[in-house]
């Protein structure tokens, strides 16, 4: 009797150990769930990374002036030189 009693409580222990591994807060689910969300912020991390070096690339060549710097005026302001003329098309024309 008592030794059944014994292995009864060693296999709860056992048990409760095992399930602390799987679903404690420490346990490998959690860690798993932990390196997905790591991968995840990881790729957007890199996203993010290619974003900022190409806005370094236009803020490089604006700082340079030039053809970038003349381009983006143009666009954003609608300038034009004094030899010029602008035509602007609106870009949904309705017709009737």
């Amino acid at each position: 009797m008592v030794t059944a009693l014994r292995r009864l409580a060693i296999l709860l222990l056992v048990l409760g150990l095992q399930y602390q591994l799987w679903f404690g807060e420490g346990g490998i689910v959690a860690r798993q769930r932990l390196e997905a969300k790591v991968a995840e912020l990881r790729a957007q991390n890199a996203a993010l990374e290619a974003r900022n070096e190409r806005l370094r690339e236009v803020i490089r060549q604006l700082e340079t002036g030039g053809e970038a710097l003349e381009e983006t005026v143009r666009r954003q302001y609608n300038w034009i030189r004094s030899d010029e003329l602008l035509f602007m098309v609106p870009e949904h024309a309705s017709r009737p």
